[in-house]
């Protein structure tokens, strides 16, 4: 070897990166063995496997200090390299796997003295049934000899490249499927049991936010399983185009699903008129680029685009669930804080895969684990709106039952209770009465003293009615200053001493408006059936003739009728 010879090889030396330690295939390395990698991007045309091999015995490869690599989107052809010693006598079976489920092509390539022993050319460019094995990522299972292996992995992708490396054996390698199996199959039967629960709401309750909410939970899985390389292998396993393009896109829909459900649960096409126009304008626009990439092939931009957008989002909705949230949106809490909780995991996600921070199992699943509490809370904010929205509903039921000045039943009310106790008292000839009462004078006390004391005497009149009652009694303002109450299973006799008992307490009671004090008091006149036949109309129209007799001789009375088969009788 001449001069130059000899400078070129102690150049290389120097080149030759630092702490470029063997990996021991017998030290049972759990984690990616990344700090034991070398890598070389290609500077132009693609290397082959010999001629990477002398780059990196010639020093060429730069060493790496983290346990994953990652290179970014659209970064091109890389090379990895490591030295693997057997330092047995024997065969070590290891499974050699890179566990990113989206990279477009992988190629392994082991050398030994020189020799190329074992090769695997894979990934997402070929349809699923040419990798060779039923596995979601990229694997070469192999014996290493004694001795020492030389590893080459190339990889190419517009996808981001993120090279999770794993060297395990076999048992190892099982436990960590099956551990992975565990917890997507957890995943994946939460979210789809609550798409199923909210798809059943919305076909009963036809409320539109289940439809949303349950479009937003099948866009998630979608896009989950795609990344996850689930979709490629139980979904679409002959459609590699498809899977090239399915990441950007499903991410895209993750993200509109997303939109159209905030949107709705927080109502800010009514709330936040300009805040809708402008998030709408803004997605539109954002769609309007996704679609240029597609017409244009660019994945490399669709990708940058759907990325964008992934971190963007969860927290363009905590913004939107604070400002609901302080407009007075009561469920906007549970949004606010799912919104919190999915923006956590999406942005460590994403910025993991990006190669901004350290990727791991934690950092690259972050996503999952905060749409796990988001697809959880924001069920809960649907749960609490239906709440709401039912409080409404029976309130507004009751608002159209209940009189608003003295809280008692109105008379449509009073009807719909009253027909099954009718109807009972009918077919059991039990006996029941009907009071009805007005209170005396009542427009000379609102000519006296006013509107608000006629209201004060009509609510302490409907008060005094309610506490003279029996909890099955029925109690209902009639109209004006009427009342009536309907008492079941009540004799004419009874009847009478709780109508006289009620008169009294109406006598006695002092109705203070301001710095006045004033009494008044009350007629009532009194019905009983205890027959079988005739209406309920007609038992009402006889105790307002006895209300009647009671106002034309002198006020403040009671007055009864008991109604028969064949004659009446007439007490005062």
């Amino acid at each position: 070897m001449g001069w130059g010879g000899s400078l070129f090889f102690a150049l290389m030396l120097l080149a030759a990166p630092a702490g470029a330690a063997t990996l021991d295939l017998t030290a049972g390395v759990e984690e990616p063995i990344g700090r034991y990698l070398h890598s070389l991007a290609e500077p132009g045309a693609p290397l082959s496997p010999q001629e990477a091999l002398a780059a990196l015995e010639g020093g060429q490869f730069s060493a790496s200090q983290r346990e994953v690599l990652g290179f970014g989107i659209g970064a091109g052809g890389h090379w990895l390299g490591a030295e693997l010693q057997n330092s047995t006598l024997f065969p070590v079976r290891k499974r050699l796997s890179v566990e990113a489920a989206w990279l477009d092509r992988v190629e392994f390539y082991l050398f030994y003295e020189g020799r190329l022993v074992a090769s695997n050319q894979t990934g997402d460019r070929a349809p699923f049934a040419e990798r060779g094995n039923n596995h979601r990522f990229f694997v070469l299972d192999h014996d290493f000899v004694p001795g020492q292996t030389t590893l080459l992995i190339r990889v190419e992708t517009s996808d981001p490249m993120v090279l999770p490396v794993y060297l395990r054996d076999q048992d190892a390698a099982a436990e960590a499927s099956l551990f992975e199996g565990y917890s997507y199959g957890f995943l994946y039967g939460a979210v789809g049991s609550l798409l199923a629960y909210n798809l059943m709401l919305f076909v009963g309750l036809r409320d539109n936010r289940y439809l949303y909410y349950a479009l937003y939970l099948s866009a998630f899985l979608a896009m989950n399983l795609a990344y996850t390389g689930h979709a490629y292998l139980w979904g679409w396993p002959d459609s590699p185009v498809w899977q090239q393009w399915a990441n950007p896109l499903l991410m895209m829909g993750y993200i509109l699903s997303g939109w159209l459900f905030a949107s709705r649960f927080l109502d800010l096409k009514q709330s936040f008129p300009r805040v809708y126009r402008g998030m709408h304008a803004f997605v539109l626009l954002l769609c309007m680029l996704m679609l240029l990439a597609v017409a244009f092939d660019n994945r490399t931009w669709a990708l940058w685009v759907a990325f964008f957008l992934v971190v963007l989002f969860p927290f363009s909705m905590v913004w939107l669930g604070a400002l609901s949230l302080r407009s007075g949106n009561r469920s906007a809490k549970f949004f606010l804080l799912g919104s919190l909780s999915a923006a956590g995991g999406a942005s460590v996600t994403g910025l993991a895969v990006l190669g901004v921070i350290p990727y791991n199992s934690l950092t690259f699943r972050a996503i999952d684990i905060g749409m796990l509490f988001d697809v959880v809370l924001l069920a809960m904010a649907l749960a609490d709106r239906f709440r709401i929205t039912q409080d409404a509903k029976v309130k507004a039921e009751t608002l159209a039952r209940v009189d608003p000045l003295t809280g008692l039943n109105n008379r449509r009310a009073f009807y719909e209770l009253v027909a099954p106790l009718w109807s009972s008292a009918q077919r059991s000839r039990r006996p029941l009465c009907v009071l009805l009462l007005d209170v005396d004078g009542f427009k000379a006390i609102n000519d006296l003293h006013g509107h608000t004391a006629g209201d004060e005497v009509l609510v302490q009149v409907a008060h005094t009615l309610r506490k003279g009652l029996r909890s099955s009694d029925i109690a209902s303002r009639w109209g004006g200053e009427e009342f009536i109450a309907l008492l079941p299973d009540t004799a004419l006799e009874e009847a009478a001493r709780v109508a006289e008992r009620i008169r009294c307490r109406i006598e006695t009671m002092a109705v203070e408006v301001g710095s006045e004090a004033f009494a008044c008091t009350a007629s009532i006149g009194i019905a009983v059936s205890d027959v079988a036949g005739g209406r309920l109309e007609e038992l009402i129209g006889k105790a307002d003739e006895q209300l009647y007799l009671a106002k034309q001789q002198g006020k403040n009375r009671v007055r009864y009728l008991r109604v028969e088969s064949a004659a009446e009788a007439v007490g005062a």
